[in-house]
């Protein structure tokens, strides 16, 4: 059964005849740009002439976020590595969750390190501030870097009770259950990615094509894409969510190990 909660939002992006994907990365929403003032403005204040550049990703670069679900997902360039990060939150939208990752910039630089990030930051991420280090990426190619999740699925399904467990409050709780659905819809359409050659990273999108190759796992997927968007603080709804889908998803780890070899560049 479809889900009654997720909203059809998002879409598949076909990739060429060489798996290379458009670079589809946008100016966020009007409704955006205080807040992204303000957080810039507090970086900008902390670090200095250290910081470089500060990269949107997830869904309000690619412009399919939803008002009160979607957070705010930051990449923070510095050219200090010994600087540690800080602790963003936001007055204006109290309740807002932002990812934030700070990252430096000479260790990006580096051709063997950040493969993943440098895809997906090629593929849909958008400059709010300092140097266009977006340009500078290779373009993005469905091969093997642009799997991130299903490679790891084993372990978050072994060690999400760990981050569980450490969470200060249902609120908190509710993050690691959002990690982890996502993580969990988003490694089913990995698996199938390279058969559609076409890739995407909303959450109703990535469920949708697992549902139709998987049917038998309609009703789990549908529910943990539900958990993705709107998250429980429930360990019990959250394990059995995980125990549905372990077997699907632990079949399509294997059959990815299988296959590394034929996903290379």
């Amino acid at each position: 059964m479809r889900s009654q909660i997720l909203r059809a939002i998002g879409e598949l992006t076909p990739a060429d005849e060489n798996r290379v994907l458009p670079r589809i990365g946008q100016v966020p929403g009007a409704n955006w740009s205080e807040v992204i003032e303000e957080q810039t403005h507090k970086l900008e204040s902390e670090f200095g002439d250290a910081l470089i550049s500060v990269i949107l990703r997830g869904s309000v670069a690619r412009q399919t976020d939803v008002a009160g679900v979607s957070d705010l997902d930051l990449c923070v360039f510095t050219n200090s590595a010994s600087r540690t990060g800080i602790e963003l939150c936001s007055a204006l939208i109290p309740s807002l969750d932002l990812d934030v990752e700070y990252i430096d910039v000479g260790a990006f630089a580096n051709p063997t390190r950040y493969h993943w990030l440098k895809f997906s930051m090629a593929y849909s991420g958008w400059t709010i501030w300092g140097a266009d280090l977006i340009s500078q990426l290779p373009e993005p190619k469905l091969n093997v870097e642009a799997i991130a999740h299903l490679k790891a699925v084993p372990i978050r399904l072994d060690q999400w009770m760990v981050h569980f467990d450490n969470a200060a409050d249902d609120r908190a709780r509710k993050v690691v259950c959002a990690w982890l659905m996502k993580r969990m819809v988003r490694s089913i359409f990995e698996s199938e990615m390279l058969q559609l050659n076409a890739y995407s990273r909303d959450i109703y999108i990535c469920a949708k094509v697992g549902v139709e190759k998987w049917p038998a796992y309609s009703d789990h997927i549908w529910r943990t894409a539900e958990y993705a968007i709107a998250p429980v603080s429930c360990a019990m709804q959250i394990s059995n969510a995980c125990f549905s889908l372990k077997p699907l998803l632990l079949r399509l780890h294997q059959n990815y190990i299988a296959m590394q070899d034929t996903l290379s560049v």
